[in-house]
């Protein structure tokens, strides 16, 4: 009935046929049912048949839903280009990976009381692929497109989820906002993004630059922010190259070489943690890709880094609930900017979020265990993760169920 292991599974064709039962069974991952006991499916949707477009999904049911009302996530992934799995396996997923490579069942998971979808997206991130380069997309409306098609199908094919409360998750680049009804953005590429991306002051502050080090950091963001006037793929692989290590040449970024850090999500972190290691040594293996049948293509869509989505953002504010979250130890996209950012942002919370006060939030489990700092103002629920860099729910996953659960299930975190 699962056809060959090591095929790709295409949905769209069965969804057509009217052949969603069929479709339903072919799709299921019996990985997760063997090791958390969580009904799974994947596979690809055809989001553009002329080019060839394809976005992988995994999708896992809520493992405690007696009376079918779960809400439905679609969680989406950051930067451009990295997987969504990274949610599933390092973040809040049921089945974890482990330093040492094993695959464990996770005891806290927001899949426990919600379905939950890991789309990788844009086409060309993760696994999700397009057989013609015009595929690709180019800007936040591409992106926001195909999602569209991938959750109109993806409804036919689940129907059970048509009429549930729906939020989007993203992080980073995955957190640009999208016409839902509740929104979780975790420290999401906005605008204006190279004064959210500047951390020479954060990073001199916390003692990992000099003076020196702080002048060369910031004077290369301002070549950035000239070459984006005139060339923005340029200007974008100038800033990969400053902030992140993904330089062709195998060279050290900017940030390496001034910092001597070989990891850029946490000012407590030098290198990458082990399972960071595993994760991507797992989802690049011959036996990742039998079960979730899978070839890997990966992408960066550099075009629209520079977008200012901020009026976007607004309108998102002033119409749906938003969770807005960010870590403190972020040395990608530093606390202090984003904060700078919100107060300023002009939506009509902005006078009510400049008057609010910010108060500690504290575990729901143990109220002697503070998690953070939490700002509420009309639609918003800001949070600010107190340990956290910027996977901040790879590094506090308990601090992240208690403010996503909370924020869910329309109840204020303990104050």
């Amino acid at each position: 009935m699962r056809g060959n292991a090591g095929a790709p599974l295409f949905l769209t064709e069965y969804i057509q046929g009217g052949r969603i039962r069929e479709g339903q069974n072919r799709s299921e991952v019996p990985l997760f049912k063997r090791l958390a006991g969580v009904k799974a499916h994947s596979g690809y949707i055809t989001v553009n048949a002329s080019m060839g477009s394809n976005l992988f999904f995994l999708y896992l049911k809520a493992a405690k839903d007696p009376r079918g009302d779960a809400p439905l996530i679609l969680w989406l992934q950051g930067g451009p280009g990295k997987s969504s799995l990274c949610g599933q396996f390092l973040e809040g997923g049921p089945l974890g990976i482990a330093a040492d490579g094993r695959l464990y069942r996770r005891k806290l998971t927001l899949q426990e009381k919600a379905n939950i979808v890991y789309l990788e997206q844009p086409v060309g991130s993760g696994y999700s692929f397009t057989r013609d380069p015009r595929g690709f997309a180019r800007t936040l409306d591409d992106i926001a497109d195909t999602i569209e098609e991938f959750l109109r199908q993806f409804l036919l094919l689940f129907p059970e989820n048509t009429n549930r409360r729906f939020y989007v998750f993203g992080e980073s680049y995955g957190g640009s906002p999208l016409n839902v009804s509740g929104a979780i953005l975790g420290v999401p590429f906005l605008g204006p993004l190279l004064k959210l991306f500047d951390s020479s002051d954060y990073l001199y502050n916390t003692g990992l630059l000099d003076e020196e080090g702080r002048q060369a950091f910031a004077q290369r963001f301002q070549q950035i922010e000239q070459a984006a006037k005139v060339n923005r793929t340029l200007a974008a692989g100038l800033l990969l190259r400053t902030v992140f290590n993904a330089n062709v040449e195998g060279e050290p970024s900017l940030y390496e070489q001034l910092t001597g850090y070989t990891d850029h999500n946490s000012a407590l972190r030098t290198k990458a943690e082990p399972e960071t290691i595993k994760y991507k040594e797992y989802i690049t293996s011959d036996a990742s890709k039998r079960p979730y049948t899978l070839p890997l293509f990966l992408s960066l869509a550099q075009s629209d880094y520079f977008d200012d989505v901020s009026d976007t953002l607004a309108r998102v504010l002033d119409s749906v609930r938003v969770l807005y979250y960010t870590g403190q130890l972020d040395t990608v996209f530093p606390a202090v900017n984003i904060d700078r950012y919100l107060k300023k942002l002009k939506w009509s919370g902005q006078g009510e979020l400049a008057r609010s006060e910010r108060k500690p939030w504290f575990s729901a489990s143990n109220a002697t265990t503070q998690l953070g700092y939490v700002t509420r103002a009309r639609n918003l629920t800001y949070a600010l993760v107190l340990r956290a860099g910027h996977l901040a729910s790879f590094d506090q996953p308990a601090a992240l169920f208690d403010l996503v659960y909370n924020f869910i299930h329309k109840k204020k975190p303990a104050v």
